[in-house]
């Protein structure tokens, strides 16, 4: 069995890469806040999420790679139009959060931080679900006031 600490190591090659991607993705998201409209930066990010994923997974850090698919979930269902709000704050601190993870990772004597990343998946978790419910209370009032509409013609 590898230990954490052995384990880690090997992130050392990949390290900068993974903070390039990272930072990649907080450039996209200025972009994304220049005009909202525009899926191109989200899809990108989408991507790039999918580029850090595979080492980090390669290298059996679970919850960094749980955490990952939970921020590319939030991204892909914006992009999908399946949740209303968006929050690029919070997927930029989630961002800082893995680069963190990275470099505890990385340093000497430190064990994984998972605790730290299971939190923030878990507040992901809860924007994108309340993404989605401000998405369907949006389609409910759109129904009812199509419904009040047709109610006027009838």
């Amino acid at each position: 069995m590898i230990s954490h600490g052995v384990a880690d190591h090997r992130l050392e090659p990949v390290k900068d890469d993974l903070l390039l991607a990272l930072r990649r993705i907080q450039l996209d998201l200025d972009t994304y806040r220049e005009d909202p409209r525009d899926p191109a930066p989200l899809e990108a990010i989408g991507e790039t999420i999918s580029q850090i994923r595979g080492p980090l997974s390669v290298l059996d850090h679970r919850e960094a790679v749980a955490f990952l698919e939970e921020m590319r979930t939030l991204v892909q269902e914006r992009v999908a139009g399946q949740i209303q709000t968006f929050d690029p704050a919070l997927v930029r601190q989630a961002t800082e959060q893995l680069a963190d993870y990275l470099e505890v990772c990385l340093s000497p004597g430190n064990r994984r931080p998972d605790t730290e990343l299971s939190r923030m998946r878990e507040t992901l978790h809860r924007a994108r679900q309340q993404g989605v419910a401000s998405a369907m209370d949006e389609v409910g009032s759109t129904a009812s006031a199509l419904a009040l509409e047709l109610a006027k013609w009838s």
